[in-house]
């Protein structure tokens, strides 16, 4: 620190190292605070919510509101059910990196490979599972990629991930989208290209939602709420936590990210079903 003081001072006439540092400490302290609990959602409430919203949709006669409606219920359900940071699915403009159609693999129940562009709402039926690949997050900063799976559940019913995927995808290619086309889009695409959703713009329609159609129990609640509410519900649904951790994907020592790829695929196959039909439990805060 000494000799930092003698070159701050002789060399750039800069104050003293030793007091810079004693400021940020203390301007550390001073700026501690508690963390901010993120609001709890329970998996009866957004059920109801994603139910008013196929109504609201299957209700109205503009096609926007349709499109609107149909992507944003696809998100909330996706982000639930694997437990997605809002990063990791809407698009970022500074890394030039989002959720692509390239990015899903749909297969059928023998596990053969269905084309995306081929993807219908006719055929939709024929999807039992996508893989989705999640280029970046938080815990993967050198984006090698990881891969989550949802896996068609027929009692979940308007609850599936797969269904409103297969629902979005569908839409998507009626445009004719190229394959490079980003999967959530806020509005019909002109001439194949459409604007992406992004982190600030799917916060503000999901609150916008909430507000007007969410029950008192979803109000305040964010995009991250989800989050926290997955994990939530797959710890409550006899995951150990160990397990969630891997699933959502939180680092522990750096080793989430290692741990997941020595896991079957099988083994996500009704974690999402579980979740969904959980009504009370012990619930995460943070």
């Amino acid at each position: 620190v000494s000799a930092l003081n003698h070159w701050s001072i002789k060399k750039h006439r800069l104050p003293l190292i030793s007091e810079v540092v004693k400021r940020a400490i203390k301007g550390a302290e001073r700026g501690k605070r508690p963390v901010k609990l993120t609001k709890l959602i329970q998996p009866h409430h957004l059920r109801l919510f994603v139910t008013w919203l196929n109504d609201l949709a299957a209700g109205s006669t503009k096609e926007s509101i349709k499109w609107r409606i149909a992507t944003v219920v696809a998100m909330i359900v996706l982000a639930f059910s694997l437990m997605l940071r809002i990063s990791e699915y809407t698009f970022n403009k500074q890394a030039n990196r989002s959720l692509k159609l390239s990015d899903l693999t749909f297969f059928d129940e023998q596990n053969r490979v269905i084309p995306v562009k081929s993807v219908s709402r006719s055929g939709g039926a024929k999807v039992a599972g996508i893989d989705i690949l999640i280029r970046s997050s938080k815990t993967d900063q050198e984006a090698c990629g990881t891969t989550r799976t949802v896996f068609r559940d027929r009692n979940m019913g308007s609850f599936c991930a797969v269904s409103h995927m297969v629902e979005v995808v569908s839409r998507l290619n009626a445009e004719h989208v190229p394959i490079s086309s980003h999967v959530f889009l806020t509005s019909p695409p002109r001439n194949r290209v459409g604007k992406p959703y992004t982190a600030r713009r799917f916060r503000e329609h999901y609150k916008q939602l909430v507000k007007q159609y969410g029950s008192d129990a979803l109000q305040g609640t964010t995009p991250h709420s989800l989050r926290v509410a997955g994990a939530t519900a797959l710890f409550n649904s006899g995951e150990s936590i160990d397990m969630v951790k891997v699933v959502g994907r939180w680092s522990e020592n750096s080793t989430a990210v290692r741990g997941y790829r020595g896991i079957s695929r099988d083994k996500f196959a009704d974690l999402a079903s579980r979740m969904w039909k959980l009504e009370e439990g012990t619930y995460f805060r943070q």
